[in-house]
């Protein structure tokens, strides 16, 4: 903590400096976020440029864009070879940027977090719907609530599209801000492994923190499952009241000799927290995994049973999660963003078990990322057949690998080729899927759940499963 607070002061006397002579302010008490700037493609004129994590052979480019667009110093993390530079600028180094950024973006917004109600939400699947619902809930309890997601930031109501699960600080920062003017009450976050490394949230005080699961996923990242797992527990750490730990999770007995804490844990197990019976909903599909953490968490909060379930009969899927489309032929589309073995697995077993009852043929549409944990491919394509009577592989978002040799990972997987179908084209396939389905059919389109696009190395085509289907079916 001496070496962050000496951090703080370095910067706050490096760039007062640099603010008055570029100002002509003489007597300058407060810095402002207006002085600072996070990227240099942004209007960089008379701004300071905090270059975090920069790429060692990017990093001179960006400086020589930045000033030339105006700015007037550097704050960053790089080493910096001044010779190498054409231009001359004020630097400041600082090894450890990443790690008291977020101590001196609450100094420039004055503290907006300071007697915030703050929940993080953290796990391989379920992270979006688990926030989305959460927050719906505690809107139906007269709550006001300010979200930061992957489907969206800002106040729940009013929600603005997203590039990312959880932002870099300056953008979360810039949300805190507007949560603090708004009066919101409950701040919820989306908690992404990647951003969790990478220290975005560091030094923010969570009040409670949900972990939904922990299966393997984003290896290409963390490289190992035990790397991966320390991120998640990183949020664990930052929580100060309640944690919320999944007790059918096979992982939660591995964290938690992974992190040492003073809050309460409390462990929630399917069908533990509240009856689903008479709620009317899906009770075999996802929605009742976050049900039940969500169950937990108002308990917590000293909410009845009673009042859980009437607000629980009022909840909307989030769209693109398990979202539910039927035909006047009686055949039902579930979309869904499952792209882990895990979430897959959990859809297609809820499907088969929610129908039971009746006669039909499943039919499955999915592929997987490229330049993502290659290992899940094959896993993926088991559980496709094992629950599927055909199985359509199609592009998901193959970025910078080869569409065929992804969907050929996945077929390794298939034994029974019989049941397989290969479009690449996701339009293809889902037109394809909707001519062969008959009636009491049940359609799956997994992996994109709401995106608008589908990525090939430098290109994105413009997809929704959601809205293309139902242009489809319409």
């Amino acid at each position: 903590m001496e070496t962050q607070n000496k951090n703080i002061s370095e910067i706050i006397k490096f760039s007062k400096e640099i603010i008055k002579t570029a100002y002509k302010k003489s007597n300058l008490t407060k810095l402002k976020s207006s002085y600072f700037v996070f990227h240099s493609g942004d209007n960089c004129s008379k701004k300071i440029l905090v270059l975090l994590n920069a790429k060692h052979d990017k990093v001179y480019q960006y400086i020589t864009t930045a000033v030339n667009k105006g700015a007037i110093g550097i704050i960053t993390d790089c080493k910096i070879n001044e010779k190498k530079l054409n231009i001359k600028v004020s630097i400041l180094v600082l090894k450890k940027l990443a790690l008291c950024l977020n101590s001196f973006l609450e100094y420039l917004h004055n503290d907006p977090l300071a007697n915030k109600f703050i929940i993080g939400v953290t796990g391989t699947d379920g992270k979006t719907s688990c926030v989305h619902l959460l927050a719906q809930s505690f809107n139906y309890l007269g709550k006001t609530i300010g979200i930061i997601s992957s489907e969206g930031n800002g106040e729940y109501s009013n929600l603005k599209k997203n590039m990312y699960t959880t932002p870099p600080p300056h953008i979360l920062f810039k949300y805190f801000s507007e949560f603090r003017k708004k009066n919101i009450d409950i701040i919820i976050i989306e908690c992404s492994s990647q951003g969790l490394d990478q220290n975005r949230l560091k030094n923010i005080k969570f009040n409670q923190s949900i972990i939904t699961n922990i299966t393997k996923d984003h290896l290409e990242y963390h490289k190992t499952l035990n790397h991966y797992m320390k991120s998640k527990v990183k949020l664990i750490d930052m929580t100060s009241d309640k944690i919320y730990l999944n007790k059918d999770c096979s992982s939660t007995k591995k964290i938690i000799n992974m992190f040492k804490t003073n809050a309460q844990i409390i462990y929630y197990k399917l069908d533990n927290e509240i009856k689903f019976k008479n709620l009317n909903l899906d009770d075999n599909l996802p929605t009742r995994y976050n049900l039940s953490s969500i169950a937990s968490v108002l308990k917590g909060m000293n909410i009845s049973s009673s009042k859980i379930c009437k607000v629980f009969k009022k909840l909307n899927p989030v769209t693109g999660r398990n979202n539910y489309i039927v035909t006047d032929e009686n055949i039902s589309f579930y979309v869904d963003y499952a792209h882990t073995s895990q979430s897959l697995k959990i859809l297609l077993e809820g499907i088969k078990r929610k129908y039971s009852d009746s006669s039909f043929n499943l039919i499955t549409i999915f592929g997987c990322g490229g330049n993502r944990d290659v290992a899940k491919r094959s896993l993926m394509g088991s559980i496709a057949e094992k629950y599927s009577n055909t199985i359509i592989l199609t592009d998901d978002n193959p970025r910078n690998e080869d569409s065929n040799k992804i969907i050929n990972d996945i077929c390794s997987g298939i034994n029974d080729k019989n049941k397989l179908i290969i479009i690449p084209n996701r339009k293809r396939a889902i037109r394809k899927a909707v001519s062969i389905a008959k009636k009491n059919d049940i359609v799956v389109l997994a992996g994109k759940g709401n995106e608008d696009v589908i990525i090939y190395g430098a290109n994105t085509v413009k997809h929704n499963d959601l809205k293309y289907l139902r242009s489809v079916i319409k």
